[in-house]
């Protein structure tokens, strides 16, 4: 599932880059609504600058690259979540929030251009994409979509807090193997040069 989710967001992702130039015509010279309009240029600059890391971001790539250094990965916890019994999971979970994410992300920046071609000046309102999005209706959408990614944010955040006993389980259990360790290397160390020789003098000398 996780896999399919990955290849129909970059067929999201790349039919959004064909559909954005080619909807060029039919936007407006300035964009926007009255009092925070941009120029046309403008706004598909920066809609076309915000869409194309997505990609990495959100389908592995982001991912990948901080499988590779995960001493950048922000995440509370961190080595108890990175230990070697929970590592597949810990990057599963990762991988499926920011999945997740990027959907959020698309469905925003896709109803924010349908809105501005519907409403582009002189558009028949039986042609219009979305004839019924005033600017505060709109305004509503946008703001349940933010909502919802900052609840998943958090729901995401609190799920990776760890109980206190299970915490104090695991960092007791990091003393006794660095202890282990520690004893194994030095039953392996070797003897230093002259030490068993002054040794065995002390003991002719008694």
């Amino acid at each position: 599932m996780t896999e399919f989710s990955r290849k129909t967001q970059l067929l999201a992702w790349l039919a959004y880059l064909i559909a954005l130039p080619t909807s060029w015509a039919w936007l407006p010279a300035m964009v926007g609504d009255d009092g925070k309009q941009v120029a046309k240029v403008a706004y598909v600059a920066i809609m076309l600058v915000t869409a194309l890391p997505l990609p990495w971001v959100t389908c592995g790539g982001l991912l990948k690259w901080l499988r590779q250094h995960p001493s950048l990965l922000n995440l509370p916890q961190k080595d108890y979540w990175l230990a070697p019994e929970r590592t597949d999971a810990t990057w599963t979970r990762l991988d499926g929030f920011l999945l997740r994410l990027g959907w959020m992300i698309w469905c925003l920046l896709a109803l924010i251009h349908c809105r501005e071609v519907a409403e582009r000046p002189g558009a028949p309102e039986d042609q219009a994409v979305m004839p019924v999005l005033s600017a505060t209706t709109f305004e509503i959408m946008v703001f349940v979509f933010v909502i919802v990614m900052l609840a998943d944010v958090l729901r995401s955040t609190l799920a990776w807090r760890v109980p206190k006993a299970q915490l104090e389980a695991f960092r007791a259990q990091q003393i006794r193997d660095l202890a282990e360790l520690a004893g194994q290397r030095s039953a392996r160390r070797p003897p230093r040069p002259g030490q068993s020789s002054r040794g065995s003098g002390r003991g002719e000398s008694r």
